[in-house]
């Protein structure tokens, strides 16, 4: 047996070919959504409670609609939990959207169809919210998978059609400047200059006037920067040079003369007839400009997209594997989670039999489930990658990998392993000269001296994970020591300075468009809390903006707490 369901628009179905007319009813289909939405499964009681609230008998109105769907579909569905078992083979066009080949869930996105079109539950409150921030979802990740569809026509050489899919993103997230840096890079690249111009200055002007912001030199320097260097050669031997001093200094903390060198070698691998320099040349330019803290992650992602099928054809899976790994990065900063896991599922099939590879694709894939509030995934990720990290005896990766399980214990209440693991990183960050990522590790470790009502470490601790972010200009760094300082000023009695910055933290964090959003939910979810249980006029405007910005993004726990900021 065959089957389709398709939950984007009108939903329906289709078996065997055949259009499926027996499965009737709006409760019906929101019953198959919220299975399919909730891993397959879900409890009787909490199902009956959702969605027959009214009924005189909802456990009866729940099994009629169940045996609408066996009997309609062909599908079981048995048991307390309600366990789902779709035939083998079934398409599911969300399924196809999260988890499809870029190409195939570009084209579900471009339908333009929200969850459910047209079902409506009128009384049915709960249902209502749990479907409207579902939708939210959904249209994120259209954004996601339609921006991942225009890198890669950018990458391959089709500016137009990437321009085409950018107006798309764009109109899907109108107040993304990364969406925006896509649509004037591509037409830029397309031969269209003077609609580049027009669109980053248009955008400006409307960040000015409804965002009260400027956007980032990114917006600007893509209306005419290049990413690569003159097409010029003085061989191998000389781009291998080039591409090796480079490296060496980003290694250094010399990002602006690493990224120079980066970009002539580049350069001279274009002039040669040498796909495997010309593949490492890419990555290493791509990755730099992405972890540089200058707003340059679109260009290094239109380069890795670059990269990747070059490497793919050469044999070269080292190259591949950190390629994929670092869109995957990308996409796991900017909250688009679905889209990271297949990055990083796919970088683990390169990198098989090279530790340090796999230590840093787990550190970042356990960090990405743990943003979500999938913390058993997060924990079998996080110990394989830290175990990994130690084999190989990469001091860098194993300083990442202890912070984000670090991180992790936090939230799962281990407090004596979190300690463990983020003076680890501490440790181990310092000892690989890798100063910049320090303040990570110390921001989660002054929380613990925090929730232990510690507030002179904390505050200590976060005093000099601030200065370090000032110094190496992190605004991600910079948020989060200020949401430290804020809730500990607060804690201490200082409600006016907390609340300052409380309130610095997330505005911060915005000053790129490329940081990561998790942490910006994060500052936003602590001034709302503060803010929330002080009775303050401006506490619905930041839960508004905490569940937008959560709910919009799958991030479950912080969603959950807007929620419970409400009701307060």
């Amino acid at each position: 047996m065959s089957l389709e369901l398709f939950l984007l628009g009108h939903p329906r179905a289709v078996r065997d070919g055949r259009a499926v007319d027996t499965v009737r009813g709006a409760k019906a289909w929101a019953l198959l959504a919220y299975l399919l939405l909730h891993d397959g499964q879900a409890e009787r009681r909490r199902l009956a409670a959702l969605l027959f609230p009214d009924a005189a008998d909802p456990a009866a109105s729940l099994r009629w609609n169940l045996s609408q769907l066996r009997r309609g579909l062909g599908v079981d569905l048995d048991g307390d939990p309600v366990i789902l078992t779709l035939p083998s083979g079934t398409r599911v066009d969300l399924d196809v959207l999260a988890h499809g080949e870029t190409a195939e869930a570009a084209d579900v996105a471009l339908r333009h169809e929200t969850l459910l079109e047209g079902v409506s539950l009128d009384g049915i409150e709960i249902f209502g919210d749990w479907l409207q921030s579902k939708q939210h979802h959904v249209a994120a990740l259209r954004a996601a998978t339609l921006r991942e569809a225009a890198m890669l026509r950018l990458s391959g050489g089709d500016a137009q059609g990437a321009a085409t899919l950018a107006e798309h993103v764009v109109r899907l997230e109108p107040f993304d400047e990364n969406a925006v840096v896509l649509l004037v890079r591509a037409l830029r690249e397309a031969g269209r200059p003077s609609e580049a111009h027009a669109v980053a200055e248009s955008t400006a002007v409307r960040f000015r006037t409804e965002l009260g912001v400027e956007p980032s030199a990114a917006l600007w320097s893509a209306a005419h920067a290049s990413t690569g260097g003159p097409a010029r050669s003085g061989g191998v031997a000389a781009v291998q040079a080039q591409l090796e001093a480079g490296e060496a200094a980003i290694a250094a903390g010399l990002p602006d003369a690493g990224i120079d060198a980066l970009r002539g070698a580049l350069g001279g691998a274009r002039a040669l007839d040498d796909p495997g320099l010309l593949a490492r040349s890419l990555t290493a330019l791509g990755s730099a400009l992405i972890h540089a803290i200058r707003g340059s992650d679109q260009d290094g992602l239109a380069l890795l997209h670059e990269t990747i099928p070059i490497a793919a054809s050469e044999g070269l899976s080292g190259v591949a594997a950190r390629a994929t790994r670092e869109v995957g990065y990308v996409d796991m900063l900017r909250g688009r989670y679905e889209r990271a896991h297949r990055w990083f599922a796919t970088a683990t099939d390169h990198a098989v039999g090279d530790d340090e590879e796999l230590a840093w694709i787990g550190a970042f894939a356990g960090a990405a489930r743990t943003d979500v509030a999938d913390h058993a995934s997060a924990a079998g990720l996080l110990d394989e990658a830290v175990g990994r990290a130690a084999a190989s005896d990469s001091v860098p990766a194993l300083a990442m990998s202890l912070a984000m399980r670090g991180r992790l214990r936090l939230f799962s209440d281990d407090r004596s392993g979190a300690i463990q693991d983020l003076d680890r990183s501490v440790a181990a960050a310092r000892t690989a000269g890798w100063r910049s990522f320090v303040p990570w590790p110390q921001t989660i470790r002054a929380e613990i001296a925090y929730r232990s009502r510690d507030l002179d470490l904390s505050t200590s601790i976060l005093e000099m994970a601030h200065a370090t972010s000032l110094q190496v200009a992190d605004p991600c760094w910079e948020s989060m020591a200020l949401r430290g300082l804020g809730l500990a000023s607060t804690a201490a009695g200082d409600v006016e300075t907390g609340l300052g910055l409380l309130q610095d933290a997330p505005r911060q964090c915005r000053r790129l468009p490329d940081t990561y959003l998790w942490i910006e939910a994060y500052g936003l979810d602590a001034l709302a809390d503060v803010s929330s249980q002080r009775g303050l006029d401006a506490a619905p405007g930041w839960i508004d903006r905490l569940e937008e910005l959560s709910v919009r993004h799958g991030m479950r726990t912080l969603s959950a707490n807007a929620a419970g900021y409400r009701r307060r």
